[in-house]
């Protein structure tokens, strides 16, 4: 029998934030929790949502705004298999741009339904690759190594 206490023990950190903007009483996630945690006004993701301000707050369970909320919690359990660094992984969703994916970031480009594109990046690329992002993701400078011969 699984308790409360093993439970919290294999949580990881990811699956607390993700608890943390649940509606109460609801499944759905809480736009509002949502915009607060990624310091955005409610009323900016409403306009990045092409949606008027009141829908945020009158229709938090609609299909549209539930649909990028996911998305983008999706991206940073993708980003959290990098790094679990919550604070870092959700600066990199909305400003860090991505060279294949035509210099958009993650954010616009789950805005644009591109969610699935960002996760097959991060899925595809390769060990230095992912060591740069990791480096961009702790704020430090990354330096390539030529292969001894």
């Amino acid at each position: 029998m699984t308790t409360e206490v093993d439970r919290a023990h294999h949580e990881r950190p990811f699956d607390r934030f993700v608890e943390s903007l649940r509606k109460e009483g609801t499944s759905f996630i809480s736009p509002k929790k949502f915009a607060d945690a990624f310091d955005v006004q409610v009323q900016d993701l409403a306009a990045d949502l092409r949606v008027h301000r009141n829908t945020i707050n009158t229709h938090p369970a609609s299909p549209r705004i539930q649909r990028f909320l996911r998305d983008t919690l999706k991206l940073l359990s993708a980003i959290d298999e990098i790094h679990n660094d919550m604070a870092r992984s959700k600066s990199w969703v909305r400003n860090h741009p991505i060279p294949p994916l035509g210099h958009n970031t993650a954010w616009d480009l789950t805005l644009n339904g591109r969610a699935d594109d960002v996760v097959a990046y991060l899925e595809s690329i390769s060990d230095r690759e992912w060591m740069k992002l990791t480096a961009d993701l702790l704020g430090v400078r990354f330096y390539s190594v030529p292969a001894l011969k």
